[in-house]
C-alpha cells in the first residue's frame, strides 16, 4: 500500500491533464503509477520528467547503445531495482544479454559506476582516463 496514492482519473486537474498529455505525446510514453503520484505536484512531475531530455542529450554524446548501458550502470550502482530493470529490458530488447556484454562495454560501464559513486572517491587516474571529465583538485590543495 503506497503512502501517497497515484492521482485517479477523476481527481486530475485540468492543468495536470495538459501536462500529462504533453508528456505522453512528446515521449510516446504512458502515465505510470509513479508519474500519476508525482502529478500531485506538477513541479515535481516536470522536474522528474526532465530525465527524458537529459537522456536524449546523453544519447547524442554517447550514441544509443552506450547511453542505455550507461543508464543501466548508474541504475544498478544506485541500487534502484525499478530503473535497472527498465534499462535491462532495453538491453535485452536490443538483442543483448546484460550479463554477457563484451568486456570493453563492461569496463566502460564499470568506470561510470565508479564515477557515479562520487568524484572525490574515484581514483585520479581513472578520472583522467574517462576523458571529458575534469580532474578535480585534491581537497588538501583547496583554499
Amino acid at each position: 500500500m503506497p503512502r501517497i496514492e497515484p492521482l485517479k482519473e477523476i481527481d486530475i486537474s485540468p492543468s495536470a491533464h495538459i501536462v500529462f498529455d504533453q508528456h505522453t505525446a512528446a515521449y510516446n510514453s504512458r502515465i505510470t503509477n509513479m508519474k500519476a503520484t508525482l502529478g500531485h505536484s506538477l513541479l515535481a512531475f516536470e522536474v522528474y520528467m526532465m530525465w527524458y531530455p537529459l537522456y536524449n542529450e546523453v544519447k547524442k554524446i554517447l550514441g544509443e547503445r552506450l547511453a542505455y548501458l550507461y543508464a543501466y550502470s548508474i541504475s544498478y550502482a544506485s541500487n534502484c531495482p525499478l530503473c535497472s530493470t527498465y534499462f535491462r529490458k532495453i538491453i535485452i530488447d536490443a538483442g543483448e544479454t546484460p550479463e554477457n556484454r563484451p568486456p570493453a562495454s563492461r569496463s566502460r560501464c564499470g568506470r561510470r559506476r565508479a564515477l557515479h559513486a562520487g568524484a572525490r572517491r574515484v581514483p585520479r587516474t581513472l578520472q583522467a582516463r574517462c576523458g571529458r571529465l575534469p580532474v578535480l583538485p585534491d581537497r588538501q590543495s583547496r583554499t
